[in-house]
């Protein structure tokens, strides 16, 4: 019940927001619309006053999304006045990727995304529901679309070995006011086409793991890309700063040297003490 008096409301400030443009102003596309609502929303969710304040918005912001990535204009749509939220296309474009952060006055950070799928008809929109607080090993775990290790990702490629398609985000995780986390997230599509998260390629240590999370000092900078030249991942590489005992990870910080994970048949294998020029830009 209370889902639906959110919707409503929603359409309603949205219909408030149509009447002023049309009325007032140069006409909008369907599509502008939307964006520009969802805008303002995404701006209060991401500054506003209180974390009750940013959790309505937000409400409010999911509701309006399940309802435009049903429209068939939404899927080439920049949405470049989204300034909040990280829109990621497939390199096949097989689906579109959407994520932002709910950031709490505690430090800690919530997530909040949609996949968007175009089907023969109509396009498929599947909410993730982030559980990365309550997800046991996450380097060695597996997630769905209700169980997803949230992240706002800011890159997506795509690797192919023997007719398996994984599709590699690489997303930043606000962990809590000491560290942050940077990771690599494999997404693929199950036998009944159902989004998939993590799985056991990535090879850093004796035991493979389903994710790669890097995490580190609050104050810290961390660079995690795709690098042309080396055709790798390329990362800082980090360690604990003076003092600190390992797996201390508020006191890991970049030594400046560089490592890499190389997809070489079917897996990513970690390369170290990479050449990488301009890294840190």
């Amino acid at each position: 019940m209370k889902k639906s008096i959110l919707f409503l409301l929603f359409l309603l400030s949205a219909a408030t927001l149509w009447s002023q443009d049309h009325t007032y102003g140069e006409e909008k596309t369907t599509m502008d619309r939307w964006e520009d609502e969802l805008g303002m929303m995404g701006q209060v969710v991401l500054n506003g006053r209180t974390d009750s304040i940013k959790r309505i918005q937000n409400e409010y912001m999911r509701a309006g999304f399940r309802e435009m990535l049903k429209q068939k204009e939404s899927y080439r749509h920049p949405f470049d006045r989204l300034r909040t939220i990280s829109k990621l296309m497939a390199p096949d474009e097989k689906f579109r990727i959407y994520t932002w952060t709910l950031p709490l006055e505690n430090g800690e950070h919530e997530f909040y995304g949609f996949i968007q799928i175009p089907e023969e008809d109509e396009f498929r929109v599947v909410e993730l529901n982030d559980g990365y607080r309550t997800m046991e090993n996450p380097q060695f775990s597996l997630g769905s679309a209700d169980n997803w290790y949230g992240a706002l990702y800011y890159e997506i490629r795509k690797e192919s070995y023997k007719g398996d398609d994984y599709y590699t985000l690489l997303g930043w995780n606000g962990k809590d006011r000491f560290s942050n986390q940077k990771l690599v997230e494999i997404l693929h599509f199950d036998i009944a086409d159902r989004p998939r998260f993590g799985k056991a390629i990535i090879h850093v240590d004796a035991n493979p793991r389903t994710r790669f999370i890097l995490e580190y000092a609050e104050d810290a900078g961390m660079s995690l890309r795709w690098d042309k030249g080396n055709k790798m991942y390329v990362f800082d590489h980090l360690v604990p700063r003076d003092g600190a005992q390992p797996g201390m990870y508020a006191f890991y910080v970049p030594d400046f040297s560089y490592d890499g994970l190389k997809f070489e048949k079917g897996t990513f294998q970690l390369k170290e003490n990479i050449e990488a020029k301009n890294q840190r830009n």
